[in-house]
């Protein structure tokens, strides 16, 4: 959710209103079996030349809504041949010819039965002409002739510079400032000039809905209106999902969606493309099953509307959803839909060849699948056909060879893999960066190139003892694969942040524009080669290389200055992998390193440490098996419960499992170490070492203090103290950076903000409303309220519970740091984003967020990691009330600590707690050197006690590291007093359960 963005109408996080809608609108079958009839209708052989134009032109739209566009191109072609030349309805018919032709895929046809069209008018009709020449210009722009799509605009807008004095202007010029706006619009997309295509196409849209007004209140049929309105509000939505606005882009998606549902119903063609457009915003944004069931409802919606199987249309819609399914994990399915396009299509070849996109994901769901050898046959006859088209060095060729190297690797021919990888993973990891800064199709991208970076990890791991530069590889390998997610949103919110130096930022700019139309213009390409001979336009294809080779050799220059003048920027939008060597040189005495990952089959260890030591180990548990572990052990520390009598005992034999699994064959290098640096990858990093037990365990039956068993557990934190790192290229740049020790009175704490004008006004009404939330003490477990947002449709910042007792917590650090309570805390109201972004925060040395911390998808429209602030319905005119990854990314900071006392800071599900990575990258980007985040919901008396510990600790020893304060603060909760009630002074339970101690974590350095 962008800064300034209060006034975009954000869409329900979920797509149960629009499942609601479908069901509503039921296919017509009455409509279908009439245009079938009418569809199947001979012509009459006793009617006149009119009578038989009519019969064709009627027949056409019949077949026309059946999605059987020969038969429409046919009857319209006999329609013309029977009208009278240079007539309105000559022009009329060609012009509907024209579009039947697009929709066939013949753009070539389409844009001479338009000229035709333009030539047929019998008459000056600016109006009509304006029409057909922006449809003529869109043609061209498609055929990649942009000289006479061009030279159609400036006619067009020739046209329209004299309509302009006509008397109809009033009534009419809303529709014709419509037509020359999308006709600019139409290029600008094509060309992959997106700013000023979404800029013409919003001016489209505005000018059609006053058009609308116009005749809904002259008494006329707005139906056509809408119909363009619908087609607009697509098109614009297209040119979001391009350039990443995700959110704003599937509001838009939704809106025409609905209103083709309500014109025509849900079986049919208008429909179908909205549900379609919907789907593909949906699967980037991460959310596969919901797009996998709105692809569902697409296909269904084409065959609803009566269209043929082998329909353009229809065999997209398939090959649609079985890129969705295969996106969900559900190979099996998808294969069973690729292969029935393959068998609908078998006698169409150059229609298979329009579908090619598609192949890719049939080539993955074929390896996921467990048949590397159909794979590789794929794989190898794709690249060939690659290779003759775009060249070798070309990126399409270069992810086809990664994946025919990724079958190689699953029929266990590693040698031959490792070969394809090492010479085609450098130009993947270019294009991948490229694809991230121009925010086009990452996250599909990104699966790929992550499919492909684990299959070449899994080929240097293959012999049984790996050499030492298979090793080095795999970890660098690995580092890039981890942290791809991660990369992926931090360079996109790089893209967005408001960077300080106009001049970075005007680079910046132009270098992701000009990236933008490297994408657009190379996709154009691509379809223009599918198309047969006959139908594409000589030189074309040659101009469009000679302006793509043009513009990489323009944004290679851009990239070549933006490191040069400002390496930092370049360091985090483009960080260079790590090799191992580099890693242990940063290391420093008394530390080591434990870096993960997590693969599909099976996943990898590596440690090493300062003196030179390494291991690399190979764990046979897969990440799926890891979730399930994971989360078995997170019940009992993010329980959902209000009681300490229903705590659940936290499960020490599985603990200790993935304590045996992973950390104890590499023991040799970091047993003894002084701190443990950890690099963790997927649902590890939801899971805070220290609580692993080094040896098996059992906690003895209930005896004295409630939990007090714990205590005598050999946690990890007794024997070292751990910091954790997002990737081995964090580690590298932040011990670049001076260690500090914490000055006084260098502080800034926001805290407690409020989410409604409804907690306000209880605020208000309590007495010390403040301090309220630690009342809640005893048997009770004091957690901290977590959002009730796992199964809601539509989820806003007033939904989230405040968090009273953080205003304390805030108050009690500013208090131990020597602060200035009232010019370095911000609580509820004053705890704001705008409060953030305007103060000058350079001289704060421990920055502090006490509030809730939020993932992708927890509220309506939110797309990327965020702190929770002050609602601006509490305090008007102070921003959004959401602190996102770019506007972090905007902060400057000399901060040596940056806490986030929050739930879901560290980790979420899925992408989402790598994505919160991004969140700290972005944070050190700003000016921090190490955060502090905790992985699940804390209980409000520990939190307090362990924070204010710890910064007592580092206060009275200076040059204590922050991991080994935070380990010390831990061991004094474990086997500390506990709770005690306030009356009798009763210990009524320790805090030695690790939901109490364990939560945080030290990222960074």
């Amino acid at each position: 959710m962008p800064a300034g963005s209060e006034e975009i109408r954000l869409p329900p996080r979920r797509i149960e209103d629009v499942v609601r809608m479908l069901d509503y609108y039921k296919p017509d079958p009455a409509t279908v079996t009439r245009a079938r009839e009418l569809a199947d209708t001979t012509p009459p052989t006793d009617s006149g030349k009119a009578e038989l134009l009519d019969f064709y032109r009627k027949r056409a739209a019949a077949n026309a809504r059946l999605g059987r566009i020969d038969q429409q191109i046919a009857d319209l072609r006999q329609a013309v041949d029977l009208s009278e030349p240079r007539t309105w309805e000559r022009a009329g018919l060609l012009g509907v010819l024209a579009t039947a032709e697009s929709s066939g895929g013949n753009v070539l046809d389409a844009a001479r039965h338009s000229d035709e069209a333009i030539e047929q008018l019998p008459a000056e009709n600016p109006s009509r002409l304006l029409a057909l020449l922006q449809a003529a210009a869109y043609y061209y722009a498609t055929l990649g002739d942009f000289p006479a799509a061009r030279e159609r605009v400036r006619r067009a807008e020739a046209v329209f510079a004299r309509l302009r004095g006509k008397r109809s202007w009033e009534a009419r010029g809303a529709l014709w400032t419509a037509r020359i706006e999308r006709a600019r619009a139409e290029i600008f997309r094509i060309e992959g000039r997106l700013v000023e295509a979404e800029a013409s196409y919003r001016k489209a849209l505005a000018a059609y809905e006053e058009n609308r007004r116009q005749e809904a209140s002259a008494g006329a049929d707005g139906e056509r209106a809408e119909r363009f309105d619908a087609i607009l509000e697509r098109s614009l939505a297209s040119v979001l999902l391009a350039q990443g606005k995700l959110a704003e882009g599937e509001m838009l998606a939704r809106r025409a969606l609905q209103k083709s549902l309500e014109r025509v119903g849900r079986g049919a063609t208008d429909t179908a493309q909205g549900l379609a457009l919907l789907s593909s915003i949906l699967s980037e944004q991460g959310r596969y099953a919901e797009a996998t069931r709105l692809a569902e409802e697409s296909l269904r919606s084409y065959l609803d509307s009566g269209a043929v199987e082998t329909n353009l249309n229809v065999v997209r819609a398939r090959q649609s959803l079985g890129a969705a399914l295969s996106a969900q994990g559900r190979y099996r399915e998808a294969l069973v839909i690729f292969e029935r396009n393959r068998d609908l299509l078998k006698g169409d070849p150059v229609l298979l060849q329009k579908i090619g996109t598609g192949h890719i994901e049939w080539i993955i769901s074929l390896l996921r699948s467990g048949n590397p050898a159909a794979a590789e046959r794929m794989a190898s006859t794709m690249l060939e056909r690659s290779v003759k088209r775009y060249g070798e060095k070309d990126v399409r060729s270069a992810l086809l060879q990664g994946l025919l190297g990724a079958a190689l690797a699953g029929r266990g021919d590693a040698t031959a893999a490792i070969e394809v990888f090492r010479n085609r993973v450098p130009l993947l990891l270019g294009q991948a960066r490229n694809d991230a800064e121009a925010e086009t199709g990452t996250s599909r991208k990104q699966r790929y190139l992550v499919l492909i970076l684990e299959a070449y990890l899994r080929a240097l791991s293959a012999a049984a003892s790996p050499s030492d530069a298979a090793i080095a590889e795999s970890f660098r390998i690995a580092d890039v694969a981890r942290s791809s997610v991660v990369q992926q949103a931090l360079t996109a919110a790089a893209a967005r942040a408001n960077i300080g130096d106009p001049e970075l930022a005007a680079m910046a700019r132009q270098e992701q524009d000009t990236q933008h139309q490297i994408g657009a213009l190379s996709t154009l390409l691509s379809e223009l080669l599918a198309a047969p001979p006959a139908q594409q336009l000589g030189g074309i294809q040659e101009n469009l290389r000679r302006d793509i080779a043009r513009l990489k050799e323009q944004r290679d220059t851009l990239l070549r200055q933006i490191v040069g003048r400002f390496p930092e920027y370049a360091e985090l939008v483009w960080p260079q992998p790590v090799s191992l060597d580099k890693a242990r040189a940063s290391l420093h005495a008394g530390d080591a390193l434990l870096a993960f990952y997590l693969g599909e089959r099976e996943s990898y260890v590596w440690a090493l440490d300062a003196q030179g030591r390494t291991n690399f180990s190979r764990v046979p548990v897969g990440r799926r098996q890891v979730a399930e572990q994971v989360g078995q052990l997170r019940r009992a520390l993010d329980p959902g419960v209000v009681s300490i009598d229903e705590l659940p005992d936290f499960d020490l034999a599985a603990a200790h499992t993935i304590y045996r699994q992973f950390l104890a064959p590499a023991a040799s290098v970091w047993q003894g170490a002084k701190k443990l640096i950890v690099i963790p990858h997927g649902e590890l990093a939801q899971l805070p070492l220290s609580l692993l037990p080094t040896a098996p365990a059992e906690i003895p039956a209930a005896a004295g203090e409630r939990f007090a068993g714990y205590r005598d557990v050999p946690w990890l934190v007794r024997q070292v103290a751990i910091e954790q790192l997002p990737s081995a290229t964090a580690l590298v740049s932040l011990r670049r950076l001076r260690e500090r020790p914490i000055a006084d009175g260098s502080f800034a704490g926001f805290g407690d903000p409020l989410f409604s004008a409804q907690q306000a006004a209880a605020n208000a009404a309590e007495k010390g409303g403040a301090e309220r939330g630690l009342a809640s003490r005893g048997v009770r477990l004091g957690l901290r309220s977590r959002p009730a947002i796992g199964q809601v449709e539509s989820a806003e910042l007033a939904i989230l519970p405040r968090l009273p007792d953080t205003g304390v917590e805030v108050r009690e650090i500013a208090r131990v740091l020597h602060a200035d309570p009232a010019r370095d805390v911000f609580l509820q109201r004053e705890a704001t984003e705008r409060r953030v972004l305007e103060m000058d925060l350079s001289n704060r040395r421990v920055l502090m967020f006490a509030t809730h911390g939020l993932i992708p998808g927890d509220l309506d429209g939110l797309e990327q990691p965020a702190l929770a602030m002050t609602s601006p319905a509490v305090a008007p005119g102070a921003g959004t009330g959401l602190l996102t990854m770019d506007e972090v990314l905007s902060l400057r900071l000399d901060a040596d600590w940056v806490v986030l006392s929050a739930c879901n800071t560290a980790a979420g599900e899925g992408a989402g707690a790598e994505a919160v990575s991004g969140l700290g990258r972005a944070f050190f980007y700003a000016g921090g050197r190490a955060l502090l985040v905790s992985h699940w919901p804390v209980e409000t008396v520990a939190a307090r006690l362990l924070m204010t510990e710890m910064f007592r600790q580092q206060s009275t020893a200076p040059t204590l590291s922050k991991a080994e304060a935070l380990r010390r603060s831990m061991l004094s909760l474990i086997d500390g007093p506990g709770a005690r009630d306030a009356a009798t002074q009763r210990t009524l339970y320790t805090h030695a359960h690790p939901l109490f101690w364990a939560p945080f974590v030290v990222v960074g350095d």
